[in-house]
This record gives structure tokens, sequence and C-alpha cells, in this order.
């Protein structure tokens, strides 16, 4: 971590934690106004960030901690090229890079995601339900952009997020705690409790280290439906625990469970100005269990690393079926079709990386994965047999009253073999090639039936591809303070299976795209990315100034094709894209006090080619992807009543303007965005005390931005999600 003169006592040693609300800088330190970057590990080997020739954001833990981020919500717009298309918390799509078709339905199993995330060596990222972990006791977090398919695999079409726990301390007995108490404008009161402990089991050899942590969010949205204020409550809680171990001076040893829950009182999606009119209760529950453990030994110019991961994940999203059967049956009733998401992925991964520190370096890994998702869709109508006088058990359900019943069973299997091996020609030209081989099959059985699949139908078959991904770099370093580099990747996301679309009532959305049926099953897709990318150091240090132009090419997209009288939809491969753009991030030290620092993405992110059997034509920009993201920032040290005690800062967020769709002169199209977002934080570490207390102000300016918006359909009404309220609060924290 980084160093700052005028941070908290408890942060002496800490930097300006001058990347607020995640703006994707690296973290760095200041020592007499001088800038220190930090050690990344987003090539699988340690090295210094600004030594590192890719475009790598890495936030601190003392970032997160200092600026209260909680989530991805607090920071994604503050990443240049990293956008989230939020459909309420533990309801996130996230891109980066413009790769992407916009925001997922929750009921696309297979839409996978095109960004990996990880949790320290485990990949969690499951698209539309990424698990928005507790951010506390975090060493880093580090957002690789651009293709990473050399060497995190499927997946990481646009990048990596990976969130880099604080291990077990072997020698001391040191923990943390913090309270947060906080308003939000049209809601009410919020509570947060953290806590962190370190405990040396054996000295030197063996410790302990347990966090956990609960935030407890009023709603700020009436459902005028049923008379219930502020609805839309979030309740987080988790925990994690890791045991370490140094078996021998060469052998170390990581085992670590994490347990992360999130529940709401309803969805987020507004239907008039901070309310909406639901009966049916349209929670989420989300829940994960993850297991790991890492292995290293240490040869003599190598580190031999075995991860093994485990991951079970059950995730029960709710919506209302209200509208659609009121529309489509005129039936009323508080009915909800309930998606039951169960996951569990085991991977292996074992690799070898070089110790670095000459002309040669490398890495050299296999990976495994087997990854079961079982997908049901209930939609239990009390009463719907009556009213239409056919039993749904005569139309294929299980069980009376089903309006629609369906499951989609996933076995996929994953193999592959992974390198890269760099190389100093001369004293400041590295080149580096990496490749990736890999293999998947997956077999599949859906069912589907109920009065809205006009009855029973169900299909199973097996996939089965393989590939490789390469990767190439060039970078020279113009002197020790500023590196130039090119690079040329490829990234890659697994091919699927579709969920059957009912022949019978989605006939005539078939037979106007030229099809009987809708395919069994879609291809892998795939990207090349073309960067330039520079990273420099001025004034002593004192500046940083680190840049980025890209072209991604999109070829084979995976797409979700909708069709409009029955309701239904599935995947294909159609259409290619290109996305390019820029990301600038610089820091400035002005003085031991005072550091000023901001960041700009561009990004212009449209089709190459008319998508058939859609509008969507040549030239149409990709949905949820802002043209322009800004933010910028500063954090002040000084002294209250004694040396160092005290500190103001200021974060600013601008996000762009984006789309729901790519053919933005549809009638259903909405367009979100273009918003700002300005945090305020004052900070003082209490005389003679280890306790710190701030007051902070999240969207001082009480902006109503909209994350999201939906047109009204068959199945929803028009609706749209904004971020949250002004909310002021205080947090009191302590370090031992």
């Amino acid at each position: 971590m980084a160093i700052h003169k005028a941070s908290l006592s408890s942060r002496k040693t800490l930097l300006a934690l001058a990347t607020a609300s995640g703006l994707g800088i690296a973290a760095q330190a200041v020592v007499a106004a001088q800038l220190e970057e930090v050690v990344v590990t987003a090539q699988k080997r340690s090295q210094g960030m600004q030594d590192v020739s890719a475009s790598i954001a890495a936030l601190s833990g003392a970032d997160l901690a200092e600026t209260g981020t909680d989530s991805f919500a607090d920071y994604f717009s503050s990443v240049p090229s990293l956008t989230m298309v939020e459909q309420g918390p533990g309801l996130s799509t996230l891109a980066i890079r413009g790769i992407t078709t916009g925001g997922v339905r929750n009921d696309e199993p297979q839409n996978k995601e095109t960004v990996g995330v990880y949790i320290d060596e485990t990949p969690i990222a499951i698209n539309g339900f990424n698990p928005d972990l507790g951010l506390y006791d975090i060493q880093r977090v580090e957002v690789l952009r651009g293709p990473q398919g050399t060497l995190y695999g499927s997946g990481s079409l646009g990048g990596t997020i990976r969130i880099i726990t604080n291990k077990p301390n072997f020698d001391t007995l040191e923990g943390s705690a913090e309270l947060t108490g906080s308003h939000t404008r049209e809601g009410g009161a919020n509570s947060g409790l953290k806590g962190a402990i370190n405990l040396p089991l054996v000295d030197d050899r063996v410790a302990l280290r347990a966090v956990a942590y609960r935030s407890d969010y009023d709603g700020y949205l009436d459902n005028t439906a049923t008379g219930k204020d502020n609805a839309n409550t979030q309740l987080t809680e988790g925990a994690r625990l890791q045991l370490g171990a140094q078996i021998t001076d060469r052998l170390d040893l990581n085992l670590s469970y994490m347990l992360h829950q999130l529940e709401t009182g309803a969805r987020s999606e507004q239907t008039g100005d901070y309310s909406f009119a639901t009966r049916a209760f349209d929670g989420l529950d989300d829940e994960n269990n993850i297991f790991n453990l890492t292995l290293n030994y240490a040869f003599d110019g190598a580190t031999l690393t075995s991860s093994t991961s485990y991951l079970d994940k059950e995730t029960v999203n709710r919506n209302s079926l209200e509208h659609l059967l009121s529309q489509a049956l005129g039936y009323e009733s508080d009915a909800v079709l309930e998606d039951t998401t169960e996951v569990q992925d085991f991977s292996q991964e074992l690799r070898v990386a070089s110790a670095g520190g000459g002309p040669l370096n490398w890495v050299a890994g296999v990976f495994y994965q087997d990854r079961s998702r079982d997908y049901t869709q209930l939609g239990a109508v009390p009463g719907i047999d009556d009213y239409l006088g056919v039993p749904a058990t005569a139309l294929g359900a299980p069980g009376a009253d089903m309006a629609f019943y369906g499951t989609q069973n996933i076995e996929q299997e994953q193999r592959a073999v992974f390198g890269e091996i760099s190389y100093e020609f001369l004293p400041s030209l590295t080149a580096t090639i990496g490749l990736r081989y890999f293999e998947f099959e997956e077999d599949y059985d859906t069912y589907s039936s109920g009065v809205f699949n006009n009855g029973a139908d169900s299909s199973d078959g097996s996939l089965k591809e393989d590939g490789v991904t390469p990767k190439f770099n060039l970078s020279y370093a113009v002197n020790d303070d500023s590196l130039v580099y090119l690079q040329v990747a490829e990234g890659f996301r697994l091919g699927g299976v579709n969920t059957t679309v009912p022949t019978d009532l989605c006939a005539a959305d078939l037979a106007a795209l030229g099809e009987g049926t809708n395919p069994d099953d879609f291809a892998s897709d795939s990207v090349w990315n073309y960067e330039i990318g520079s990273k420099n150091e001025f004034m002593d240090r004192r500046l940083t100034v680190n840049g980025s132009v890209y072209y991604v090419d999109w070829e084979d997209m995976q797409t979700t094709l909708s069709l409009p009288g029955c309701s239904f939809s599935f995947r294909t491969n159609a259409g290619s894209a290109r996305s390019m753009g820029l990301e600038l991030e610089s820091r400035f030290a002005a003085t031991d006090a005072l550091e000023v620092y901001g960041s700009l993405g561009l990004t212009d992110a449209r089709l190459k080619e008319d998508v058939m059997f859609s509008d969507w034509e040549k030239g149409d920009r990709a949905p949820g992807v802002p043209a322009l993201q800004v933010s910028a920032g500063m954090r002040y040290g000084f002294e209250l009543f004694q040396y160092d005690d005290a500190y103001l800062r200021m974060d600013y967020r601008y996000t762009g303007e984006s789309d729901t769709r790519f053919d933005t002169a549809a009638a259903v199209n909405r367009s979100f965005g273009d918003y700002h977002v300005l945090d305020l934080r004052a900070g003082l570490r209490i005389p003679n005390t280890p306790a710190e207390i701030a007051l902070f102000v999240k969207n001082a300016a009480d902006s109503d931005g909209k994350v999201y918006a939906g047109a009204e359909s068959s199945s929803a009404p028009e609706r749209f999600i904004t971020i949250r309220p002004r909310t002021i609060g205080l947090t009191l924290s302590t370090q031992f």
C-alpha cells in the first residue's frame, strides 16, 4: 500500500487515499509529495503497476474504506471504459470497452458474461447476477481493460476485475471495526457494521483472519399499490475466514471461505417519481458460498501455484406477472414469475511463474472447470386453472395453477493450457507472446410447459468446441519514468444452448424470422483488441499520466433476438461490431497535503453490419455504453487539533447518455445516463484515541440520474431506475 504524510494515524503509512470512489488510477503513495506505484498481480506475477505494459486500474483498500465504497455501483463510473447496466442490487451487467449488447434479461441463463470477475483466485462472474461482494478489509481491486483470453480464459472479452483480499498476518494481532449510520432522502435510516481481526496462532507460521459485515439500507421507493413506504429495502450480510500457514520456508497455504447474502424488499424499478405500483412481492434473494485453497511453492527462480475453488450460488429472482396476466388474459392477480438459479462451479488452476528480475520472464499453467447450472422458472397463479377452464397439468405443468413451468439444466466442462513468455531483447525493448488452448463441452436438457408455453415441449443435446487465443505485446521503456507499449490480443466467450421457444405460441414470430424453430445452441464469439498505451511519471514522481487508445473487433456476436408477439427470445450468433476509444488517468501531488486526480473515458462502440432478423443496422451504437465518462477529485489533509489529524475530500463523476437498444429509433428504445454525481467527505482522528470519525454526503447534489430504463411491454409497464438519492451519514472507525 501507499504512504501519505497527511493521512490519519491509522493510515499514516497509506497513500493519500486519492483514488476515491475508485476512479480507476492505481493506488499510489506520497512521501514528501512524491508518488510511488503499487505492486499488482494482474499478469499472475508481482509487478510494479507503472511497469505493466497493459491498461490496468488499481484501487487501494484504503481508498475503498475512506470513501465508503461498498459495491461495484459505487465506483464503476469512475473507471474509464468500465460500464454497468444496473437493474437493481445483485442484478448488474458489466462491460468494458463497449463489449456488450445491453442489459441482460433476468430469464436468460445462457447470456454469458463479457467481463471476468474474481475474488482472489476464484472466478465468480455470473452475467446479470454478479455477486456484489462486501468490499471490506480489501487490499485492492484491479481492473484489467481489454480481452484477457490468454491468462483468464472465457468470459473476459472486455476485461477482468480482480478483488484482492488482505491475507493473514503471521506475527501481528490486529483488527479494525467500522460503524456507519446514514439517512437517504425519500427514504429512511441506513446502518452498517463491519469488522476484521487477525489472530496469529503459531508465531511466524499460522494465522487466522476473519471479516464480517452487515449493511441495512432502507428503501426510497413507495409502493402505491400496497401502501408500503420505502419498500425497496436492501440487506447485505457476509463473512470471510482465511487460514494462512507458512508450512516450510518455501511452501505456504491459504484456505478461505466466504459467505455473501443479499435480500431486497422489492425491485428498484420506478413507474413514477420514487414510487411503483406492484401488489406482488418481487424481491431478490441471493446467497454465495465461496471456497478456495491456494498453495504456493517457491523454487529457485520460480513459484508454483495451485488454486482450487468452489462456488455454490443460489439466486431467487422474482418478477411480477400482474401486467402480463392482465394484458394477455384479462386476469387480475398478484402472482410472480419466480426464477431460481443454482450454480455449482469447481475450478482448478495449476501454474508456474518466473520470479522476475532477469531479461526472461514467463508464466505457464493448466486450467479445469466443471460448472453445473440449474435454472427453474415457476409462474404459479392461484385460480388460473378455473379461470381458463383448462388444468395446468393438461398443458404439461407438474402442478395445478402453474401458468408457466420450465427448467434448464446445464453441465459444462472446460479444459485449457495457457502461457506467456516475455524477453527483453534490448535494455529497453521487451516482447511478450501468449497463447491459450481451450476445449469445452456442454450437455443440456430443457423443459417448458403451461398456458404461457401453449403446452409442453422439451429438448436436450450437447455442444463441443475448442480454440486458441493468442496475445502479442511490445513495450519500450523510453527512460526510467516513461513506458510505451503496443498490444494485440484475442478474447473469447464460450457458446451455449437455448431455452426452447414454444413453436405454436411463437409460430408467427419464428416465421417472420424465416425459422420454423429456434436454434438449439449458439457458438462462441471472440474479439481482437489492438491497443497503444503509455505510462509516465513526471516532476520527480509527483505527477503520473497514463493513457491508452484501442480498437476492438468483435465477430460472431452472441445476440438475444426477442420475439415481440409471444414475449420469448433466443440466443444466436448474428452480426459484428467494433469499439474504439481512449482511456486517460492522471494524479498530481501538488503538496505533501494536497492531491488532485482525474480520469477520462471515451468509447465509441457500433455495429459493423446489419444484423439479420432485427432492425439493428450498421453504425448503431451499442446499448448501455456511454460515449463519455469523466471523474475528478481532490484530497486535502490538514491539522485541526494535532498534526496530521484531519482531511477533506471531494469526488465528482459524470456518466454520459446511452440507450437500451441498438435501434434507437424504435418506439421501445429508452435513453438513460447523462448525470453527474458529487460525493463529499470530511474526516477527523479523535484526539488521544485510535478512533476516527467521518461525515459524508453521497450524491450531494441529489441527482436523479437514470441507470436503467425500460419501455412498456406485454410483461411490464414503463419503468426506470435512478441512483440512490442524497445520503448523509457518519462513520466511526478504529484500527488496532
